[in-house]
């Protein structure tokens, strides 16, 4: 209960600071890896550590790829790591999963909202096809979005999925 509560409130507010500043500081992140850490060797002793390093790793690597091709940044990248550290590998399998068809949807609206949605998706599925690439790749897929809120629904989705 204990770790769900951190969790909570690690998400809150680094789903705040990366709406407002689109970034998730360090001071969020490293705090919650640690007391990840901390709680699962107090709960478990060595087991306990082991589940939580290795759900800090598998969070890690998980998103080590779209990070270094810039789909996310490092604080996504270090928080999926924390969740990891409180709640072990298969929760953080779990809310990736879940945010990652969380940021899908959430990408989508913000193209329909945008007014770009039908020019977005035809570039998209028809780039593959080089006779009828269309000629310009619409502005909308050149912005950011941030991938926290996505997060945010991934956990939240993953604590009420058992």
């Amino acid at each position: 209960m204990v770790n769900e509560f951190v969790l909570a409130i690690v998400i809150i507010v680094g789903l705040l600071y990366d709406l407002r500043e689109r970034r998730i500081p360090n001071w969020v992140t490293m705090p919650a890896l640690v007391v990840g850490l901390a709680l699962q060797g107090f709960q478990g002793g060595t087991s306990g550590l082991v589940f939580s390093l290795t759900g800090a790793a598998a969070g890690a690597a998980l998103l080590i790829v779209p990070f270094s091709m810039g789909w996310v940044g490092g604080g996504d990248l270090k928080l999926l790591a924390a969740i990891g550290a409180l709640m072990g590998v298969s929760f953080t399998f779990r809310t990736l999963l879940l945010a990652s068809a969380s940021a899908g949807v959430i990408t989508l609206g913000w193209l329909a909202i945008r007014g770009s949605l039908a020019a977005s998706l035809k570039y998209t599925f028809l780039r593959w096809l080089p006779s009828f690439l269309p000629s310009t790749k619409p502005a909308a897929l050149s912005a950011a979005i941030p991938f926290g809120p996505a997060l945010a629904l991934g956990v939240l989705a993953a604590m009420l999925w058992p």
